[in-house]
């Protein structure tokens, strides 16, 4: 199981030697930063995968500290900590990407629930990203094979006609094979959930039609 880094940041000397504390011993690495310019600073250098913040810190705050995390990595969780709770910063904190929100004073078990939920979930947009990745490269084969095969057939000419009809079992057979690659790829992601029943027919029927 791989180890996850968790970002800590808060002005509290208390707080942080707290959340210090319990993470080590559920076994994450844990970043410290007493402001948001530190943790800013620190999450240019670590490849973090979820952050707690404290709304109320001096110099920048919790949600602009947020919105820095977020441009730094897109994908990981943030999770605002604060005992000062309001209709207005939680709606600012969501609109800016927060993952959750915890009052003060937090409960550890509740803390450590809501960590491994904000870690399943960047795990799930993570594996989103390479499936989309994995679905782009698969249709961008499929158009450029659609494409090749759409191109005009010119009639060989009588002194030519032996050669030509090698040259096109030759290319019948390799395109076969490219096909039968096609169908596997689309199987596994039919597998996968990827595709639909529906979308896996319809792209097995425009596969099995160049046959």
């Amino acid at each position: 199981m791989p180890t996850h880094w968790i970002l800590v940041v808060d002005d509290e000397t208390f707080v942080r030697d707290l959340l210090n504390e319990f993470l080590s011993k559920q076994g994450y690495n844990v970043v410290i930063a007493e402001s948001g310019e530190m943790a800013t600073e620190l999450a240019q250098k670590h490849d973090l995968d979820v952050a707690l913040v404290d709304l109320k810190m001096p110099g920048i705050d919790g949600l602009e500290t947020l919105n820095r995390l977020k441009n730094i990595h897109p994908h990981m969780p943030v999770i605002i900590m604060t005992g000062y709770p309001t209709i207005e910063t939680s709606i600012k904190a969501l609109r800016l990407g927060a993952y959750d929100y915890v009052l003060k004073p937090f409960k550890l078990n509740e803390l450590k629930t809501a960590i491994e939920k904000a870690l399943k979930e960047r795990r799930l947009k993570v594996e989103i990203d390479l499936l989309r990745g994995k679905i782009k490269s698969i249709e961008d084969e499929l158009q450029k094979y659609e494409f090749e095969h759409e191109q005009p057939i010119h009639q060989p000419q009588p002194s030519e006609h032996h050669k030509e009809n090698e040259s096109h079992d030759r290319n019948l057979a390799s395109n076969q094979d490219t096909i039968l690659e096609q169908l596997r790829k689309l199987g596994e992601l039919k597998e996968m959930g990827v595709l639909t029943d529906k979308e896996f027919e319809e792209k097995k029927a425009i596969l099995l039609a160049r046959l």
